[in-house]
């Protein structure tokens, strides 16, 4: 495309050659140098070039276990993309923990949900008659109707709603935060039940 379009009014003021041979720019360079396939395999014929290179061991949902060639994305994408990359691959790296930790977290409340106390309580209380969740059109309900909630939220890391509400009463409205939340649904009353049986500290 490049040798074809003119950037002048006649026959001979066309192509990015003769720009660069009147000096108009110093150098010229393709947005992406070969092709990012090859007929061959990598393994026996190597890449082709960099972006062959990058296609085969970087860009594939297959090398999401090895370690990206910074060096390499830096070369072909610039420093800024580079850069990005770099972060990007570092923050994964320490969202591996963590992720590691709540799946520990929600595999042991899975196990544990049938032995939780509060979760017995809320199933055992046929004759505990709750409020009706709004104004119109909404009747009364047993507590017991929550169990399944009840066994749910015990595989619910409590203890990020504990330091929630913790926070929020230092500021003054913790509980008006937890009432809001039990309102909702059947769930967001079995998760105040849940954060109530912890202690709160005090002040």
């Amino acid at each position: 495309m490049l040798q074809r379009t003119k950037y002048e009014d006649g026959k001979s003021k066309m192509g990015i050659n003769r720009l660069l041979g009147n000096g108009t720019y110093e150098a010229a360079f393709p947005p992406h140098e070969g092709s990012y396939k090859s007929r061959h395999p990598i393994k026996t014929h190597g890449a082709q070039n960099h972006r062959h290179l990058l296609y085969e061991r970087w860009a594939r949902w297959g090398m999401w276990y090895k370690y990206q060639p910074l060096d390499l994305i830096r070369r072909y994408f610039g420093e800024k993309i580079g850069l990005s990359f770099a972060w990007l691959g570092w923050y994964t790296g320490m969202l591996i923990p963590a992720a590691l930790v709540g799946l520990f977290v929600f595999l042991y409340g899975l196990f544990t949900m049938d032995s939780s106390q509060v979760s017995k309580e809320i199933c055992e209380a046929n004759d505990t008659i709750m409020c009706p969740m709004c104004e119109r059109n909404c009747s009364f309900w047993k507590l017991s109707d929550s169990c399944v909630y009840a066994k749910n939220s015990s595989c619910i890391p409590r203890y990020k709603l504990k330091i929630g509400i913790t926070v929020s009463s230092d500021l003054g409205n913790g509980m008006h935060v937890a009432e809001g939340i039990a309102m909702q649904s059947p769930l967001g009353a079995v998760v105040l039940m849940q954060i109530l049986s912890y202690k709160l500290p005090s002040h």
